[in-house]
C-alpha cells in the first residue's frame, strides 16, 4: 500500500441536514481505521445548524476537508466528491446515517487481502429514536465471502446501496464510472454498473452500516423526479451494451427494472400515478413475464400482469383490496415486542409471555 495516498476516501454530501449530521460525522471520525480522508460536500446548504456544524468539523478533525457548491443534487455532489478523492478507495455515506466503528477497517482489511475492486456489509435500517441506543463501538464477528454475481442471480438485483460498499478508486477511474445525472435511482445505476464490471466483490456478513429512515419520510410521496427511474434503465441498457455483457446480465437487468417499477408504483405521488403507470405499460408489454418469474411471485406476479396490460383501473382495485386486507389481519394479529417481554394481540386480546 502507498502511504501517500490515505486508505480510504469517505465522501458525505451534505444538504440543510441539521442536528442529525453531529451523529454521522462522529461516527466517521471514530472509525478505527485512522487513515482516512473525510470529504464534506456542502451541496448549497442554507440552514444554519447544518452550516455551523460543518464549519466546526473542520476544527475538530484535521482529517476532514469541505468543498462548498451550489445546490445539483446528490449525484453532483458525490462527483464533486470523487473528483477530489486522493484514497485507495473511496466510500459514499449518506449525510444522516451512522456507522460501526470497524467498518472501514473491516472492509479495507478484506478488500485488501483479497484484491477486490468492491467490497461491502450487511446493514439495518433503523428509526431515529433507536440512534441513542446503538453501541457502534462493539467489534463484530466477521465473516466474508466472494461473490459470484453470474450464479447468485438475486445479488446484482437488491444489494445496490453505494453506502454499504467502498470501490477501488482506480478501477471505477478505468471504467469511466461515475454518478449519472438525475434525481432518483442514481445510486441503484452507480451500484449494478460497479458491479458487473468488477472482478471481484468480497461480501462481509456483518451489519457496519445503519441507515436511518425518518418518521415524516416513511409515508412520502414522490414527484415527478420518480420518472428518472426509467431514464435510469435507458442509461444502463447502454452502459452493458458498450460494456459487451447485455446478454450475460440481461435477465438480472430485467429483474432489477421490474423491481423498480412495483416499488416505485407504490411511492409515486398519486397525481403523477397514472402516466407513471403508463409509461411502465409501454416498456414492459412486449416482454415475456415468465422469463424473469424468479424474481417476483404471488401478488407481485398479478400486478405486473395489471402493468403488462395496461389495466390502470384493475391495477389500482387489486392494491387496494391488497392494502386493505393487510391492515386487516394487522389489527386482528398482532405481535409486540418490549424488552425481554413478548406480546400476542389477537382480536383485542393480549397474551404476554
Amino acid at each position: 500500500m502507498d502511504k501517500q495516498f490515505p486508505s480510504v476516501s469517505v465522501i458525505v454530501p451534505v444538504y440543510n441536514t441539521g442536528e442529525l449530521l453531529r451523529a454521522c460525522l462522529d461516527s466517521i471520525s471514530r472509525q478505527t481505521l485512522k487513515d482516512l480522508e473525510i470529504i464534506l460536500v456542502d451541496d448549497g446548504s442554507d440552514d444554519p445548524l447544518t452550516l455551523e456544524i460543518l464549519e466546526g468539523s473542520l476544527s475538530g478533525d484535521s482529517r476532514i476537508r469541505l468543498i462548498r457548491k451550489t445546490n445539483g443534487g446528490q449525484s453532483s455532489a458525490r462527483n464533486a466528491g470523487l473528483e477530489d478523492a486522493r484514497g485507495l478507495y473511496v466510500a459514499f455515506v449518506d449525510h444522516d446515517d451512522v456507522l460501526n466503528g470497524f467498518m472501514y477497517e473491516t472492509l479495507f482489511k478484506a478488500a485488501e487481502i483479497e484484491n477486490a475492486d468492491v467490497a461491502e456489509c450487511r446493514y439495518e435500517t433503523l428509526g431515529e429514536s433507536r440512534l441513542g441506543k446503538l453501541d457502534l463501538s462493539r467489534r463484530p464477528g466477521i465473516k466474508f465471502q466472494r461473490v459470484n454475481i453470474e450464479v447468485d442471480k438475486d445479488y446484482l438485483v437488491d444489494q445496490v446501496q453505494v453506502w454499504r460498499k467502498i470501490y477501488r478508486a482506480d478501477f471505477l477511474r478505468s471504467n469511466d464510472i461515475r454518478f449519472d445525472d438525475l434525481l432518483w435511482e442514481e445510486d441503484v445505476l452507480f451500484s449494478f454498473k460497479a458491479m458487473i464490471c468488477a472482478r471481484s466483490i468480497l461480501f462481509v456478513d456483518a451489519p457496519l452500516y445503519f441507515h436511518v429512515k425518518h418518521r415524516e419520510n416513511a409515508t412520502r410521496k414522490l414527484d415527478r423526479k420518480i420518472f428518472d427511474a426509467f431514464k435510469a434503465h435507458d442509461l444502463l441498457r447502454r452502459f452493458m451494451e458498450e460494456k459487451k455483457c447485455l446478454e450475460k446480465f440481461e435477465k438480472q437487468y430485467m429483474g432489477r427494472v421490474l423491481k423498480d417499477i412495483l416499488v416505485n408504483l407504490k411511492t409515486v405521488h398519486e397525481q403523477w400515478e397514472k402516466e407513471f403507470f403508463m409509461e411502465a405499460h409501454l416498456r414492459i408489454r412486449d416482454i415475456p413475464l415468465t422469463r424473469y418469474q424468479g424474481y417476483y411471485s404471488g401478488s407481485k406476479k398479478k400486478l405486473l400482469e395489471f402493468v403488462q396490460k395496461g389495466d390502470f383501473e384493475g391495477y389500482r382495485r387489486y392494491r387496494t383490496f391488497r392494502e386493505k386486507r393487510k391492515s386487516l389481519l394487522g389489527n386482528l394479529f398482532q405481535i409486540r415486542w418490549k424488552q425481554n417481554e413478548k406480546t400476542l394481540v389477537l382480536m383485542g386480546f393480549k397474551w404476554s409471555k
